[in-house]
């Protein structure tokens, strides 16, 4: 298991946002599982198999996976209640770097009247390694 920094820097129309976490890293020959905490919320990101799956589990929880070319659903739960927003990814793509990996989401939010384009860049930098 590795301690990496991470950050997410989400842009969707004109807006910015960017959230950073201190989380634990393990690699395999699959892929990548990482687990941090978001706003004292336990979170995952795992990629596997070129898709990138993400979960929140607290009092607002949520689950998606991202495979470029594909549809999919981010589910939502917040205080008792439960909805879906179809999806549709463009791009999903991992680069291993020196110290750490980046990954790049494209993705639209498919509402019933307008799609809304975000652009997520994750950045994953190992500070440590644990025994």
């Amino acid at each position: 298991m590795k301690i990496c920094d991470t950050e997410f820097v989400t842009e969707t129309e004109g807006s910015r946002s960017r959230f950073a976490a201190r989380g634990n890293l393990v690699e395999t020959d699959e892929g990548l599982h990482l687990c941090y905490e978001h706003d004292g919320d336990p979170a995952t990101l795992v990629w596997r198999q070129n898709a990138l799956t993400v979960e929140r589990k607290g009092k607002f929880s949520f689950y998606a996976v991202f495979r470029a070319g594909e549809k999919s659903a981010l589910c939502i739960t917040e205080q008792g209640a439960a909805g879906e927003i179809p999806v549709y990814t463009d791009v999903c793509k991992l680069r291993k770097f020196g110290d750490g990996y980046r990954l790049w989401l494209l993705y639209r939010f498919q509402y019933p009247q307008r799609s809304q384009v975000f652009r997520l860049k994750i950045a994953l930098k190992v500070i440590s390694e644990e025994q």
